[in-house]
């Protein structure tokens, strides 16, 4: 540190030197113009702001495509739907021959279970497109969003090429200024101490203060372009999420064409049917023209063979009955005879317990019998004895 002294002695120019020398270290001397320090940051910006542009572009061609696949499904369900008409009006004109053929009843009541199916598919294709429908708005809104936010980054990014706002960098910068103001305030307060003019440290502690405020004001920037970045990334993750849900609505899209294309082969299956069923209506209504001219000249021979046949049938019915009374008959005596063996059954059962009982008595009272006489043969040894 030089002397007070000899700096009173320098010319007023020299007495700057320092002052200027450490603000000069700083850059922050005041008629310089002070290069942009936003490079990194603003590349970051324009690399988002290109990530968004990809990601919006991919968006718009994604609604494009779903909008193309809306109207191929409209197209599809108004194929279907037309068809699926011109199937229940033939099921009708089957339906008013099929009582000529019972045989093709439960082909009439398949092709009329198979339109229902139909009628229940078309229905939930037209709530799919509902949903997407939904779903494309929403990308839409999402994606004016995006360009908003695109709009906003752009003018970010021009806002740090004109120097008005600094990057996260440039914290490590504010630091290393910090203690450098430090130094320079000690330098400072050194220098008032001793012989420095009073103008010429008012001077330093101005152009202190307003590096000071300068540096808040950039440390603010910062925290508020920090928030903004953070913001991004949120949109960013949303925006990922929404292809994910496009992935798998094109997924399900693919489903339901496939679905659909099975439904046209099963529509053409039925087409088919209908035409082998058709020719099979024609070709009974010729042979019943054929029966019924033929009829007329068997009117009276049918007739003659249906009253032999009545009373046939009546003769039959007569039989039927007496048999039935004597199966009735025989019915009767059978359970009469089924309760007298029950009876007969209950009664042996009976019998026999009692002779069981019986039986367990005799031999109780010959077990008796063989206690006494043995005792019997003691007391005539005993007497003998005696």
């Amino acid at each position: 540190m030089q002397n007070p002294n000899n700096k009173n002695k320098q010319d007023p120019e020299d007495d700057d030197q320092p002052i200027v020398d450490a603000l000069s270290s700083l850059g922050w001397v005041e008629e310089s113009d002070e290069e942009p320090e936003g490079e990194p940051e603003e590349k970051g910006f324009m690399e988002q702001i290109n990530l968004f542009r990809e990601q919006n572009a991919e968006l718009n061609q994604r609604i494009i495509e779903l909008k193309e696949e809306k109207e191929d499904l409209h197209k599809k369900i108004e194929n279907l739907t037309t068809q699926n008409q011109e199937l229940i009006e033939k099921v009708g004109d089957l339906e008013k021959g099929s009582e000529y053929n019972e045989s093709e009843t439960k082909d009439f009541e398949e092709l009329s279970l198979t339109i229902e199916e139909k009628d229940q598919i078309i229905d939930s294709l037209e709530e799919r497109l509902k949903e997407k429908e939904k779903i494309i708005q929403d990308q839409t809104d999402k994606i004016t969003d995006i360009q908003d936010e695109i709009n906003n980054l752009e003018d970010t990014v021009e806002e740090l090429r004109s120097g008005k706002v600094e990057t996260s960098d440039l914290s490590e910068k504010i630091k290393e200024k910090d203690e450098r103001i430090n130094e320079l305030n000690e330098q400072v307060q050194y220098l008032q101490n001793d012989t420095i003019p009073k103008s010429k440290y008012d001077k330093l502690e101005v152009l202190v203060e307003k590096k000071d405020e300068l540096i808040t004001q950039k440390e603010k920037d910062i925290f508020e372009l920090k928030n903004s970045l953070s913001d991004a990334q949120k949109e960013i993750n949303e925006l990922e999420q929404q292809m994910e849900t496009f992935s798998l609505v094109k997924k399900d899209l693919e489903k339901k064409e496939e679905r659909n294309e099975s439904l046209v082969l099963e529509i053409e299956k039925l087409k088919q049917k209908n035409i082998t069923n058709e020719e099979i209506i024609t070709r009974l209504e010729d042979k019943l023209e054929q029966t019924q001219h033929k009829s007329g000249e068997l009117t009276g021979k049918f007739e003659l063979e249906y009253s032999n046949m009545q009373y046939r049938l009546k003769e039959k019915d007569n039989r039927i009955k007496e048999l039935i009374e004597k199966q009735k008959e025989f019915q009767d005596k059978i359970s009469e005879a089924e309760q007298i063996e029950d009876k007969i059954l209950t009664d042996l059962q009976t019998l026999k317990d009692e002779k069981l009982k019986l039986e367990s008595e005799v031999e109780k009272k010959d077990n008796e019998i063989v206690d006494l006489k043995k005792r019997i043969k003691v007391l005539r040894r005993e007497t003998l004895k005696s």
